[in-house]
C-alpha cells in the first residue's frame, strides 16, 4: 500500500522558508541514509508524490532532477525511478591507493590486467617520470580496477624498470602495486600530484567499464614521488563519473586540494 512507503511518514510544510522541492529532496535523502529505502527500491510515482504531499508536478520533477544530478536515483524508461548504487567516495587528503580505499569501504578490490610489457619510454613518459636517458626501460601496465567485481577505472601505469626489476604480471594480479613496491624495493609513496579533467567516455572505454556510452567520467594523470622527490610512478586513468564522488576537506591553515583551470 502507498501509505506503507517510509517516505510518506514525513510531511512538507508550506509555512517554513525552505523551498518545497528541497524539502522533498531532504525527505528522500533521510530515508536513504537511514536505510529505510535501499538500492533498487522504486520511488513513488509523480502522481503519488503530488497527491501525498499536495505539491505540483513541477515541484516533484525539480526534486527528482536534483536527486538524479547527485547520483542518488536512476530513471529507467517505462519502468520508473529507482534508488541507485551508492557512489564510491574517493578521499583527496591522503596519497591514494585504490586497493586500500576499497577495503576501507568494505569492498573487495581486484584488477583485470589487459597488458603487461616492458617498453622504451617515449618523450612524454620520460618527462613525467623525470627520465633523462632515451633508452630507459619502463613497465607499462594496463589494468581495469574493480570493486566487488564492478569496473571503476581503466588505468595505465608506467614504472621505471630499475625501481623493481623483478616485477611480473603474476605479482600484481591480486595485490596492491604500492604494497609490492614497498615490500620488494622498500619504496613508499610520499607525495603524489594529480590532475583531473572531465571527459565523455567513448564507446570502447565505456564497454570496458560496463557503463553507458558517452557518459561522464574523469581523465586523471598522477605522478607519485618518494620522500626524496624522485618520481617512480606515472599513471593515466579513465574513471567512471557515475560511480565516483570526490571528498575534499578544506581547512583555514592548509591547502589540501587545488583546482586548476587550463589556459586556452
Amino acid at each position: 500500500m502507498k501509505s506503507e512507503n517510509p517516505i510518506f511518514l514525513y510531511s512538507i510544510d508550506e509555512e517554513i522558508n525552505i523551498p518545497l522541492y528541497y524539502q522533498l529532496v531532504s525527505i528522500i535523502k533521510r530515508n536513504i541514509s537511514a536505510g529505510l529505502i535501499k538500492t533498487g527500491d522504486a520511488l513513488p510515482t509523480e502522481s503519488e508524490l503530488c497527491e501525498k504531499f499536495s505539491i505540483s508536478r513541477s515541484t516533484v520533477r525539480h526534486a527528482v532532477g536534483e536527486l538524479e544530478k547527485e547520483g542518488l536515483i536512476i530513471r529507467r524508461r517505462g519502468k520508473g525511478t529507482f534508488i541507485s548504487e551508492p557512489k564510491i567516495k574517493r578521499n583527496m587528503e591522503d596519497v591514494y591507493s585504490f586497493s586500500k580505499e576499497m577495503r576501507s569501504l568494505g569492498l573487495k578490490p581486484s584488477s583485470k590486467i589487459l597488458s603487461f610489457e616492458t617498453i622504451t619510454a617515449k618523450m612524454d613518459i620520460m618527462k613525467n617520470l623525470g627520465i633523462k636517458h632515451s633508452d630507459q626501460k619502463v613497465f607499462k601496465i594496463v589494468r581495469i580496477r574493480l570493486a566487488n567485481g564492478e569496473p571503476m577505472l581503466l588505468e595505465t601505469a608506467y614504472i621505471p624498470v630499475y625501481v623493481i626489476p623483478n616485477l611480473t604480471k603474476e605479482m600484481i594480479l591480486n595485490e596492491s602495486l604500492y604494497m609490492i613496491i614497498k615490500e620488494t624495493a622498500g619504496i613508499v609513496p610520499y607525495e603524489a600530484q594529480e590532475s583531473y579533467e572531465s571527459i565523455i567516455l567513448e564507446k570502447d572505454v565505456a564497454c570496458l567499464l560496463k557503463c553507458k556510452q558517452y557518459s561522464s567520467g574523469f581523465y586523471i594523470e598522477r605522478r607519485t614521488k618518494t620522500s626524496s622527490g624522485e618520481v617512480y610512478e606515472f599513471t593515466q586513468s579513465l574513471m567512471r563519473g557515475d560511480r565516483t564522488k570526490f571528498v575534499i576537506t578544506l581547512r583555514n591553515d592548509e591547502v589540501l586540494f587545488n583546482r586548476k583551470v587550463n589556459k586556452k
